[in-house]
């Protein structure tokens, strides 16, 4: 399954962005949104609007404080 699997049918951040600037869907090779890069295959933010509020990254399933997410072990299994 893994980490990888595992965003691709999560979404939590793109769900809670309140800019909406986050992709959903299939992951891409191409930079799709404004300042971001290709190379790597992965979802995109429009870094040239995000205001780098902590959003998404606290929504984040993966994002724990502590002893870490239960997700964790979940994904490494």
């Amino acid at each position: 399954f893994g980490v990888y699997d595992f965003c691709k049918t999560c979404g939590i951040c793109a769900d809670a962005c309140p800019f909406g600037l986050i992709e959903k869907g299939d992951p891409s090779w191409e930079a799709t949104q404004p300042g971001s890069r290709p190379g790597f295959n992965g979802w995109r933010t429009n870094t040239t609007t995000c205001p780098h509020c902590p959003v998404c990254q606290s929504s984040c399933p993966f994002n724990t404080n502590g002893d870490g997410s239960f997700i964790h072990d979940l994904v490494r299994n």
